[in-house]
């Protein structure tokens, strides 16, 4: 934007995976600045974008995830003060959760199942304990599958719940 006049300046387009189907945007780096994270569906990849202070982005970083990932969202999963990765896989049935490095890089994933066709993800504090967990909206299963956080990132099988809606495809906190 233009000092908040309510107008845009002319897009710039960078390069994503094959079929980019969500982004995330969230401090990775820890320098002050929102990045992007961005779901590619068919190249089974999160790309990575660090802002470069000034609101254009520096190329992407490609990191693997489960087969066909729909949804992206980003929390302290491992709670060390950075924002980590869960990227839920529609055709793999899973989660995977990608740890952040704390300099913007991440670990390799580590997937987590899930209902059928998972469409979306999200993280919260779900058992009041004082870490991230997370909730997965299942499409094709017709239910949320939560994964409650052991505390340090990795997290336990998942309990499934059962939703009124067939075809369930979003998640989140409700503001």
């Amino acid at each position: 934007m233009d000092g908040g006049s309510g107008s845009f300046q002319a897009k710039t387009d960078y390069a994503t995976g094959s079929y980019p189907y969500s982004v995330f945007s969230a401090d990775f780096d820890g320098d002050g600045d929102m990045d992007l994270a961005v779901a590619n569906q068919n190249s089974n990849a999160v790309s990575i974008l660090l802002n470069n202070g000034d609101g254009t982005f520096q190329a992407k970083t490609d990191y693997g995830t489960g087969n066909s990932p729909y949804s992206v969202f980003s929390a302290d999963l491992d709670g060390d003060g950075d924002m980590d990765l869960e990227v839920g896989n529609g055709w793999s049935a899973n989660v995977s959760i990608l740890l952040n490095n704390g300099d913007g890089t991440f670990q390799a994933k580590t997937d987590y199942a899930t209902g059928s066709y998972p469409f979306s993800v999200f993280s919260a504090d779900l058992d009041g304990d004082g870490d991230m967990d997370l909730a997965v909206a299942n499409r094709e299963s017709h239910n949320v599958s939560v994964l409650l956080n052991n505390g340090d990132g990795t997290f336990q099988a998942k309990t499934d719940y059962v939703t009124c809606n067939s075809r369930i495809r979003s998640i989140n906190n409700g503001k």
